[in-house]
């Protein structure tokens, strides 16, 4: 089932929708090409960052049958060494109510798995891929501890 991704942003949601699209296209190495309609029809709870009226940054969050995945963090090159990505995954995390969070990073972003460090994640797996490899990366808590750092 599609959920429909609002934003309480004071932007029409289309609005979001379209410049989290246009920023995981030209910021994530995505094999899928993002638009409107499938960031609107996503399974995937997408968190902002906003400045002015512009989406620099996003996180999103699927929820999962015994854990959480943190996927798509994503800040624009111009808001970088901010702190918006560890505010967009503190947001992720406070929103989860599993006790086990991860998500998987390429091991050439050196960036992303700073962020991930810092915010609490340790690498739990390698997995080698063709010209890539990934890295998992898993928060574990426990009782829900950590809840509401954002």
């Amino acid at each position: 089932m599609a959920v429909k991704n609002n934003f309480n942003t004071g932007l029409p949601d289309h609005t979001v929708n379209g410049q989290v699209a246009r920023l995981l296209n030209s910021n994530n190495r995505l094999t899928k090409v993002h638009t409107v309609n499938t960031i609107t029809t996503s399974p995937v709870q997408y968190f902002v960052e906003l400045h002015g009226q512009t989406v620099v940054g996003c996180v999103g969050l699927i929820s999962e049958p015994t854990m959480d995945k943190i996927v798509h963090l994503s800040v624009a090159q111009s808001a970088r060494r901010l702190g918006i990505g560890a505010k967009l995954l503190y947001t992720a995390i406070g929103n989860s109510m599993k006790d086990t969070i991860y998500m998987h990073i390429r091991e050439d972003n050196v960036g992303s798995r700073r962020v991930a460090t810092r915010t609490g994640f340790n690498a739990i797996a390698y997995i080698p891929k063709f010209n890539y490899n990934i890295l998992t990366f898993c928060l574990f808590r426990r009782n829900n501890v950590s809840r509401n750092r954002s």
